[in-house]
């Protein structure tokens, strides 16, 4: 069945490519997959599963049957594991998934892959940061009442508003061995980091293009580790985004 059904798929593949070299330079995939949300990087809530929706487009004259699989991160589930869909030619379906962090999970950025499978060809979907936040204190200057930032302060996109024109924040990560680490960080205030006692230049560094953040590289020592961070901004409104993530290798 498999093999019948790549056989048609392949055909109809050719024939789309074939009848697209006719009228360039327009061209469409023969079958398009998009995330519904088109945000990059999801911040997990305790205990809430974060929904991933696709929707796939044929653009063949054949109808498309296939199996979607999510590649998760270690301790991640995914309900349900695997959806089968089918597509007539020119419609769309919509393919959902629940997935579900570990109630342990550290701080950082997981990265999530769908493959998407066609008879015996296969395809992967764009890919997904799921972001595990950094669970912070904060501060008023001259004030020792140290109060956690509420999840709902969180919002979607990742940064953080609390009502305050001077704000400090101070946050504990756990590392079981030394190792590196990248600090995305972003803000519409003037903001100091420092990490371990060790103030991060963040004035000195350009925004990555894509997101308009500064990443960091840094490195946690075995064990406690502090960060230390201080926004501002007189109209009264701190705003702050930062995230964890491995060094790339």
């Amino acid at each position: 069945w498999y093999k019948t059904l790549a056989k048609r798929w392949r055909a109809a593949v050719l024939l789309f490519a074939a009848r697209s070299a006719c009228t360039p330079p327009a061209r469409e995939s023969p079958l398009a997959m998009e995330l519904v949300d088109s945000r990059s990087e999801r911040f997990l809530r305790a205990g809430q599963a974060e929904p991933i929706a696709y929707e796939i487009r044929n653009n063949t004259p054949v109808n498309v049957e296939g199996l979607m699989t999510p590649t998760l991160p270690t301790g991640f589930t995914s309900e349900p594991a695997r959806a089968h869909f089918t597509v007539a030619p020119s419609q769309t379906a919509r393919v959902a998934f629940s997935v579900l962090a570990p109630a342990d999970l550290p701080p950082g950025s997981y990265d999530l892959r769908t493959t998407c499978r066609v008879g015996t060809l296969t395809a992967k979907t764009p890919g997904i940061v799921l972001v595990q936040p950094i669970t912070w204190e904060y501060a008023v200057p001259d004030s020792n009442a140290w109060t956690r930032i509420p999840p709902e302060a969180l919002g979607p996109d990742g940064f953080i508003t609390l009502p305050a024109t001077t704000l400090l924040a101070r946050a504990i990560i756990e590392s079981q061995a030394p190792r590196r680490i990248r600090l995305h960080a972003g803000g519409d205030t003037s903001m100091s980091l420092s990490l371990n006692g060790e103030e991060l230049d963040l004035c000195g560094r350009d925004p990555d293009p894509k997101s308009g953040q500064v990443i960091l590289d840094a490195r946690l020592n075995e064990g406690i580790n502090r960060i230390d961070l201080t926004s501002s901004n007189e109209a009264g409104s701190v705003r702050f985004y930062l995230r964890l993530s491995e060094a790339k290798r």
